[in-house]
């Protein structure tokens, strides 16, 4: 049997696993980013009209946003913490697939840089869609978003407890 042909080095950067990875890495900072806009772009009198007309079956709903009301400082910090997850689980991801290249890479600075910049160009625009969308349909988007960041609320709960009180001891400081 003749040898089957493989694709070139530089094309086989990253398996379906790694791609998917990436996505889930891409979405994850999108969510992040909506929740972001999406909650500051909710005034404090809207997200009590929302709380009082969410009936029984949006309880759920009330919860959280009462968590954003109460302590809006928490939230902040799980929202920054889970958009650099994401950031991180994505440089990561592509670096790994990327260390085959590593020496190519090296003796190429141009093509570094210009990888390096494609990561950087596709993070901002999905964040960037991802507010424009948040921001123009803010109440739509906080009960969506909201969920994941409560998850990264309560799943890094200790991290948002000694951020959240460094970020107070700095802000007493200066």
């Amino acid at each position: 049997d003749p040898p089957v042909p493989q694709p070139p080095a530089h094309l086989a950067v990253l398996d379906v696993d790694g791609l998917l990875v990436l996505g889930a890495c891409l979405l994850a900072a999108a969510v992040f980013s909506a929740a972001e806009t999406s909650l500051f772009a909710l005034v404090d009198a809207r997200v009590h009209e929302i709380i009082d007309e969410a009936q029984r079956a949006k309880r759920r709903l009330r919860s959280m946003l009462r968590i954003w009301l109460e302590k809006p400082d928490h939230v902040l910090t799980a929202i920054v913490l889970g958009k650099h997850l994401a950031h991180v689980g994505f440089a990561v991801t592509v670096f790994v697939g990327v260390d085959a290249l590593a020496n190519d890479l090296l003796k190429k600075p141009l093509w570094a840089t210009v990888s390096s910049l494609g990561i950087v160009a596709t993070i901002v625009i999905v964040e960037l869609i991802a507010r424009a969308l948040a921001k123009q349909k803010a109440q739509a988007t906080a009960p969506v978003v909201f969920p994941f960041v409560l998850a990264v609320y309560v799943a890094t709960w200790p991290l948002v407890l000694l951020f959240t009180r460094l970020s107070r001891l700095v802000s007493r400081l200066s």
